[in-house]
């Protein structure tokens, strides 16, 4: 995963390193073609302090240090709410519909006996939630 920096406030960047530290960037265009970024990352013992660290501009801080090589941190999953309409076959569930009022507009076109429309909340990726509200684009 290459690290990617908001383009027009790279400061701004949310990240962390790849074994879950703390991180902050100080500085994306340090005059070095190797390793522009320098950031302060949380040393392994929390409370200890801070490191300063050049990265290369993927993120990495060398080839062989992995777990202190700097990722975006991964937005938080989002919530959902959808509906379903339970009937006597347990086999048979309604579609999963985004409001109340439509998953009872589709009772009508099952055959099993309705038992009940209830709400299931769970939580997704971001990035799916996105192409969701967006129309799937």
């Amino acid at each position: 995963m290459t690290l990617k920096l908001d383009p027009n406030n790279p400061l701004a960047t949310k990240v962390q390193t790849r074994d879950e530290r703390k991180a902050r960037i100080l500085c994306a265009d340090f005059q070095d073609p190797m390793y522009p970024i320098i950031a302060a990352v949380q040393q392994a013992s929390e409370g200890s302090g801070e490191t300063i660290f050049f990265f290369r501009s993927d993120g990495q801080l060398l080839a062989e240090a992995g777990g202190i090589d700097l990722i975006n941190i991964p937005p938080e999953p989002r919530k959902v709410e959808r509906w379903f309409n339970v009937y006597d076959d347990v086999s048979l569930v309604g579609l999963a519909h985004e409001t109340e009022r439509q998953a009872h507009e589709d009772i009508a076109t099952h055959r099993g006996k309705y038992l009940a429309t209830l709400p299931v909340i769970f939580e997704i990726p971001a990035e799916i939630a996105d192409k969701i509200e967006g129309g799937g684009e």
